[in-house]
């Protein structure tokens, strides 16, 4: 990811309220330190293979 390098980085993305999208969305913001304030959950929505 481009803020490994120390570069600011935001996504603007549909994730669900699964698992799946609770992972996906923890991983990227606390991890990866990606900006999703433009990044939206929607309930019900499931992920892939689902």
């Amino acid at each position: 990811m481009m803020s490994r390098l120390g570069l600011r980085t935001s996504l603007a993305a549909a994730f669900g309220d699964d698992d799946y999208g609770d992972f996906c969305w923890r991983t990227l913001e606390e991890q990866e330190a990606v900006d999703l304030s433009r990044s939206r959950r929607f309930e019900q929505w499931p992920g892939p293979g689902v």
